[in-house]
């Protein structure tokens, strides 16, 4: 989903809500965290290969000129291109 707002060129910000930490709400185990962390960094790296026009991953919209959108003025993303 952050790939896909950052994508598009708008501005991510970050909502506070109170949250509990304890042994009894943790549901994920080493490896679904090691899963989960790997599909991670493709993600990232489709994302970038997508900037530079390289590959078209479905999980992007496509735009008319088949490119990355240009970033709105006000988006301040932190991955350069």
């Amino acid at each position: 989903m952050l790939a896909q707002i950052l994508w598009l060129g708008e501005k991510i910000a970050e909502i506070t809500c109170p949250t509990l930490y304890f042994e009894e709400a943790s549901s994920i185990n080493f490896s679904r965290s090691l899963k989960y962390g790997f599909e991670c960094l493709w993600t990232g790296i489709l994302f970038r290969l997508a900037r530079w026009n390289l590959v078209t991953p479905a999980f992007l919209p496509k735009t008319s000129s088949g490119s990355a959108p240009m970033p709105s003025p006000h988006s301040q993303s932190p991955l350069p291109g």
